[in-house]
């Protein structure tokens, strides 16, 4: 086994049989999920201040990852590296009327790159940010529902938001080249912490822009791909593990809007995650009536037997619950590979 600690080669957070409205229940929705990963969000009980902070409560009903997945392995110049990128992040998506926000929260290198304090050049709207890796990248395929019938409207897009402000967004039609003067509504902020070298960024994009609007977005499901594209070293590592170019819109993990339903966020992954002793903690927000859900987890290790954890847990109206779970002991080895497979479904 590769001596690369502990080594998760995917996360994935489901939400399966839950109403996404009255027409249209989840778990015929989640025969499709690209690359099987799906989460599900539901408004943000207000409009998030875009400040580059995380104020208590304000990003509530989003769902979130821990850290990000490398999309390069350093063994072999190949995608599907499948490995967690060993810097600290994390990554929120949620929304609120007609405006879809992501945060992402993630380590600079230890010395700035191009200024003190900055890590990133000024650059006009739409200029060639693919080469600063100090930035976040987002792909959106608006169209996820009806993708694979060919229905509707075949643009998918993509934005870039780096350090300092500077913005890239582009408008792309399978087998054309992209469209660079397609600008879409799109707001940051940042904030950086100069001693922790961490840097905060707040997205706001309009869903106005793809025909989406605050009342027909409750029912429907967005591929959104979001990387954390790294220098020192230099990667690009997405909030799910992603086997293919950027463009395959098809394994983009596919989020579900709802009005009301359960949304789940890995809280924490864990003090001593890299000795290969994990503590999940997910946080489960229900802003809908109360209800019971069943979470699990799956662990499947290279030279362990596999871990099972099944529960079920009541969640009050307009309340939060939490599923956690900790491997102990020798369950997992340090210099093994490990892949987890987190999910939440109705309990019927």
């Amino acid at each position: 086994t590769r001596v690369t600690g502990l080594c998760l080669a995917s996360l994935a957070l489901c939400l399966l049989g839950q109403p996404l409205s009255a027409a249209e229940p989840a778990k015929q929705a989640s025969e499709a999920t690209g690359s099987g990963h799906c989460a599900t969000i539901a408004p943000l009980p207000k409009e998030p201040t875009l400040d580059g902070a995380i104020a208590d409560g304000e990003w509530d009903n989003a769902t979130g990852t821990i850290n990000f997945m490398q999309l390069f392995a350093k063994e072999e110049p190949s995608f599907n590296a499948m490995h967690m990128d060993p810097r600290e992040g994390r990554t929120l998506v949620g929304y609120y009327g007609d405006t879809l926000y992501i945060c992402v929260v993630s380590a600079l290198p230890p010395r700035a790159v191009y200024g003190e304090g900055k890590h990133s050049k000024e650059m006009p709207r739409d200029a060639e940010l693919i080469g600063d890796f100090n930035a976040v990248e987002i792909w959106l395929d608006p169209n996820r529902d009806r993708r694979e019938s060919r229905q509707g409207d075949q643009s998918f897009y993509q934005v870039f938001v780096n350090t300092v402000g500077s913005l890239y967004d582009a408008k792309l039609v399978p087998g054309e080249s992209p469209d660079k003067g397609w600008n879409t509504d799109i707001r940051s902020a940042n904030a950086i912490d100069p001693d922790k070298k961490i840097w905060t960024a707040e997205i706001a994009i309009s869903l106005k822009d793809f025909g989406w609007t605050a009342e027909n977005a409750a029912g429907k499901s967005m591929g959104i791909l979001i990387s954390r594209n790294y220098k020192a070293p230099w990667n690009q590592a997405t909030w799910f593990t992603h086997d293919d170019a950027f463009v395959s819109w098809h394994k983009y993990p596919r989020v579900y809007f709802t009005k009301d339903g359960p949304v789940a966020r890995i809280e924490s992954l864990g003090d001593r995650f890299w000795e290969a002793k994990p503590e999940w903690k997910v946080k489960i927000f229900n802003p809908g009536p109360a209800q019971t859900v069943k979470a699990s987890i799956h662990v499947k290790s290279s030279d362990m037997p596999d871990l099972k954890n099944e529960k079920e847990i009541a969640l009050p109206a307009n309340g939060t619950g939490e599923y956690t779970f900790a491997a102990t002991g020798e369950q997992l080895h340090q210099q093994a590979d490990h892949y987890f497979k987190l999910r939440m479904t109705s309990a019927d």
